[in-house]
This record gives structure tokens, C-alpha cells and sequence, in this order.
């Protein structure tokens, strides 16, 4: 394994380069069109890590980067357990399954116990995003209301980081699954 040192850099250094600094700390971000209405958006802290993405809306590409350097960032604080840990894992052990959902009141009952695992500090929804979809935040999923004709969330075990995903074709409120990622 080839090592090399890892310069820390400055903030006027990064800023030159990465105008956005005041989204995340020790984050700074750009927006570039690279092509007529084709954007990319890119981050780098201060340690030369990267996060980056494409797309359509450079709004949303930006918020999708401050979202994936915030996981890094969490990683950094909370490393991953290993996945020894993860299988003895007493928080997440109870949504360890795979669920086929096939109809609206299941859909209903599982968002319901996941919306209160995430209430209670167990799970953690990651942000949502999709190319084509607009996803609401899941805790801003209300079970009272129609839901959107989509679901598709992922949330992660705040003990352990195992991943989970809850993926729904809600306009017939079937064809969807609740399982570990």
C-alpha cells in the first residue's frame, strides 16, 4: 500500500477554488455548468476528500453534496462498526427483516413503526433523493393524508450505521419492501 501525506488546506485556498463555505464546516462547495443545463456539483474538505454530483438542478445537486459530506463527516465522528458489530447490534436487530408489502395498511403499519423508531432516536432517514422523483423528508410522511405515489427512503441504525431501505409504488399501495440495504 503506496502512503502519502495528507496536507491540511487553508481556507483561502480552498475558497479560491470552492466558493461556498458557510453550508458545512470544514466543507466548501461549487456549482459548475458543464454543458448547456448539465451542472455539477462538488465539495472538498479541508483534508482533500470529495463528494460530487450531476445533474439538471444545481439547487438540488448542492444539497445532495452537503448530504453525502455531512455522511462523511458523521462517519468521521462515529466510524462504522464492523459488521460483527452490526449483527449484534441491540437497537436495529428488531427491523432486520425482509417484508414484501402488499397493500396500503401494511404500507401504513411499517411507516408508522419506522416514523416512531425515528422519533425515539433508533433509526436516522437518510435525505431523500431521486432523479425523478420529489420526495418529501420521511418524518414529513403524514399517514393520514394520500401518500405520494412513490416511497423510496433509506434510514440507518444510529448505533451501528447498518442501512435500511423502504422502497413503495404507493398509488396501488403494493409491489414494494422493507429490508436491510
Amino acid at each position: 500500500m503506496i502512503r502519502r501525506e495528507v496536507r491540511e488546506r487553508s481556507t483561502e485556498e480552498l475558497i479560491e477554488e470552492y466558493p461556498i463555505a458557510d453550508r458545512l464546516t470544514n466543507w466548501f462547495f461549487r456549482v459548475v455548468e458543464v454543458s448547456n443545463n448539465a451542472w455539477r456539483a462538488e465539495g472538498s474538505d479541508r483534508w482533500g476528500r470529495k463528494v460530487s454530483r450531476n445533474g439538471g438542478d444545481p439547487d438540488t445537486l448542492l444539497e445532495a453534496c452537503i448530504a453525502d459530506a455531512r455522511s462523511i463527516a458523521r462517519e468521521e465522528e462515529h466510524p462504522p462498526a464492523s459488521s460483527e458489530q452490526k449483527a449484534k447490534c441491540t437497537i436495529c436487530d428488531q427491523y432486520v427483516q425482509n417484508i414484501e408489502i402488499h397493500g396500503p395498511e401494511q404500507l401504513r403499519r411499517i411507516v408508522a413503526t419506522l416514523q416512531t423508531a425515528v422519533g425515539e432516536g433508533q433509526l436516522e432517514a437518510a435525505v431523500a433523493e431521486s432523479a425523478l422523483i420529489d420526495l418529501p423528508a420521511f418524518s414529513d410522511l403524514d399517514l393520514s393524508d394520500t401518500l405520494p405515489d412513490i416511497l423510496a427512503y433509506r434510514l440507518e441504525c444510529t448505533a451501528c450505521g447498518r442501512g435500511f431501505e423502504l422502497s413503495c409504488e404507493c398509488y396501488h399501495g403494493a409491489g414494494g419492501h422493507w429490508r436491510p440495504a
